[in-house]
This record gives C-alpha cells, sequence and structure tokens, in this order.
C-alpha cells in the first residue's frame, strides 16, 4: 500500500478520544495483513493498545511508542488537486 493510500485509510476512521476502537481495528488488520503479529491491550471500555511484533520478542532493543487518539472534532478527509 503506498503512502497516500495508507493515510486516506487512516483518515477515515473517527480516533478521537475515547472512540478509537474502529481506529484500532482498522491499524491491527493493516499491520497484520503485513505480516505483523499484532496483540491488542484493552486499557478502557472500546479502547486499546496496540503492540505489533515481528517473530519472537526476546532481548528487545528498540520499542517505538505512539498513540492512536486525536484531539476533537474528527474531520472526514477529503482532497482536491492541490490539498488532502
Amino acid at each position: 500500500m503506498d503512502v497516500v493510500s495508507l493515510l486516506k485509510s487512516l483518515l477515515t476512521h473517527s480516533a478521537t478520544t475515547p472512540h478509537e476502537h474502529n481506529a484500532a481495528l482498522h491499524i491491527t488488520h493493516l499491520l497484520q495483513t503485513q505480516g505483523w503479529t499484532v496483540t491488542l491491550h484493552d486499557v478502557a471500555p472500546q479502547r486499546q493498545n496496540i503492540l505489533a511484533t515481528r517473530g519472537e520478542i526476546v532481548n528487545v532493543q528498540v520499542v517505538l511508542n505512539t498513540h492512536i487518539d486525536t484531539v476533537p472534532p474528527w474531520i472526514n478527509q477529503s482532497e482536491d488537486q492541490h490539498n488532502m
């Protein structure tokens, strides 16, 4: 998937706090289709942390951490010939 298609797919899901559930499921699906092993950790009802790994988790050297929730209001993506 190219970066523009990935961005469009991510922007179709509202991820405003505390409504990240559908976005988490979408990201989980995207990662799994690329060969990642994904574990969801419930932190509250309809809110999950995502742990994505490749291979065995032994002697982890690097962990990348971010968040998927965004600040309201959610605005569906749009684009014209110059902007997305």
